[in-house]
């Protein structure tokens, strides 16, 4: 008995951008075809509908672009700069690189 592969079937761009939205941070193109179960040529169809996605701006690479998420999310672990206090005496801070169009998020550090 001979076992046929079977290929995985291409992801929709929306199915892209929810997988992508749903992360808590920005993946490798590796993960995002593993994630598909994407192999061999059809890489090239997985990169090909990234930078789709980057241009229509529904998405975003780090500077870099070597790792890719969905638009104005902060990752897991990012540098911020403390800019000042709150009146509870919480720190506010900034990241300190932000790619988007809009301002960079405030971000609040509490005590726990």
């Amino acid at each position: 008995m001979v076992k046929s592969k079977t290929i995985a079937p291409m992801p929709t761009m929306k199915e892209l951008t929810d997988y992508l939205n749903a992360q808590t941070g920005k993946i490798g193109k590796r993960e995002l075809a593993r994630a598909f179960g994407i192999k061999g040529d059809n890489r090239i169809e997985l990169k090909r509908m990234v930078k789709d996605l980057k241009s229509q701006g529904l998405i975003e690479t780090e500077r870099h672009g070597r790792r890719i998420g969905a638009k104005g999310v902060l990752p897991e672990r990012v540098v911020v700069e403390i800019t000042g206090t709150d009146s509870m005496g919480d720190l506010i801070a900034r990241p300190l690189e932000w790619v988007g169009d809009t301002h960079a998020p405030q971000i609040i550090i509490t005590k726990d």
